[in-house]
């Protein structure tokens, strides 16, 4: 993830921060718009906070596609230009007030300068998949932040609520609040000066976590004229759900167990397959002392069964003796229990196996006598298939 930090005045360097899971910074550094790290991930522009004001409207009800507009007219007296320069985005979330009416947090940011500061970005080509802001108002219900940071080398306190981002008096804190109330955060420049204010311990926070932390923000202000096509979006949305999943603390517990669950399936499958090697090893030794104790004199065995097969079609040879699969064995075989409404009309006979067929007239039996319990015996219509079982 590459994070950009849009400077407030016209100048040719960028602030940046590259970090591969959004989290963690691995490097910063300040270069000019085409010198940018380039294959860094998905590039996120950081708008400073002084370039925001934040506004609370409530919209009629059945908006729709008019909000634009509805904006500008509610926001007229409250803007310091006309709304026609200041670019206007609602709050995340804001899809139910659109449609039935009710309040909604605005950002505001004046185009001009947005138009200044990405000239050059849009001319190094650089694809800008979000903007979010540096600071934002807390969610309804969190509690007051307060960051001290380092403005031109004096401490200058901020204050983030639910309705606003503004800078507060050095010592000072808005009414009805406590420090207590609120999350102190403080960048190590001035954390020595935060803490003399007698306020809570602040929470170190250095510039670039600040601004990887601003890149979880719900907001993006990337909208209207700076609105991307809906296949970037979505392209957008699959990345940062691939990255949530892959480096995201909310889903490290899952990942955990996820690898958990691989590692024993991986345990499992190898423990199965050496088992099953083992058994299949206990086999070929037994196959191969049967071979050696039947005939001794195989001194190598390499396929037991078919050194065995062998073995005896050799000694029936030998023996003189008929082998099973012989063609004169197994027609004197059939012809002992062959039905004599079934004449044979052909007989074919090819490397053991006895084919035989009759007229379409006449119908084969659909086994063996019980004589024949070696052989197989397989009718096809008109054809009958006859061979010797294998025993091994």
């Amino acid at each position: 993830m590459l994070m950009v930090y849009l400077p407030m005045q016209s100048t040719s360097l960028y602030d940046f921060v590259v970090s591969d899971d959004g989290q963690t910074p691995r490097w910063q550094g300040q270069s000019a718009a085409g010198e940018l790290p380039a294959d860094a991930g998905e590039c996120v522009a950081i708008v400073p906070w002084q370039m925001l004001s934040w506004h609370t409207v409530t919209l009629p009800p059945r908006v729709g596609s008019r909000w634009p507009q509805v904006l500008e007219s509610l926001l007229e007296d409250a803007l310091l230009q006309p709304p026609q320069q200041v670019h206007l985005v609602c709050g995340p979330g804001s899809a139910l007030a659109l449609r039935q009416g009710g309040d909604v947090l605005v950002c505001a940011c004046d185009k001009a300068w947005l138009r200044s500061v990405f000239e050059p970005l849009q001319q190094a080509g650089k694809r800008i998949a979000r903007w979010v802001p540096e600071l934002q108002p807390v969610n309804s219900g969190g509690m007051t932040q307060i960051h001290w940071l380092n403005h031109f080398g004096q401490a200058l306190a901020v204050c983030c609520n639910t309705e606003s981002v503004r800078s507060l008096p050095t010592l000072s804190l808005p009414d009805k609040l406590s420090a207590d109330d609120c999350q102190w955060f403080a960048e190590p420049a001035v954390a020595e000066h935060a803490s003399f204010t007698g306020q809570p311990r602040p929470v170190l926070l250095t510039t670039a976590a600040r601004w990887l932390l601003a890149g979880q923000s719900a907001w993006n202000l990337a909208q209207h004229e700076w609105a991307q096509h809906w296949r970037d979006r979505s392209a957008r949305w699959l990345l940062q759900t691939l990255r949530s999943l892959w480096v995201g603390p909310r889903w490290r517990s899952s990942r955990m167990a996820m690898w958990a669950l691989l590692a024993t399936q991986c345990t499992g499958l190898t423990v199965w397959a050496w088992h099953d090697r083992l058994q299949q090893a206990q086999k070929q030794a037994a196959l191969a002392q049967i071979l050696q104790t039947t005939v001794p004199s195989v001194s190598v065995v390499i396929d037991p069964v078919q050194q065995m097969q062998r073995a005896l079609a050799l000694r029936q040879q030998q023996s003189a003796a008929p082998l099973a699969d012989d063609l004169s064995v197994m027609l004197d075989l059939l012809s002992q229990g062959w039905p004599a409404q079934a004449p044979i009309e052909r007989i074919d006979f090819q490397n053991g196996e006895l084919t035989l067929q009759v007229q379409p007239a006449h119908t084969l039996p659909p086994t063996l006598p019980a004589a024949l319990t070696g052989y197989h015996w397989q009718v096809q219509g008109q054809k009958a298939t006859m061979r010797q079982k294998s025993e091994w």
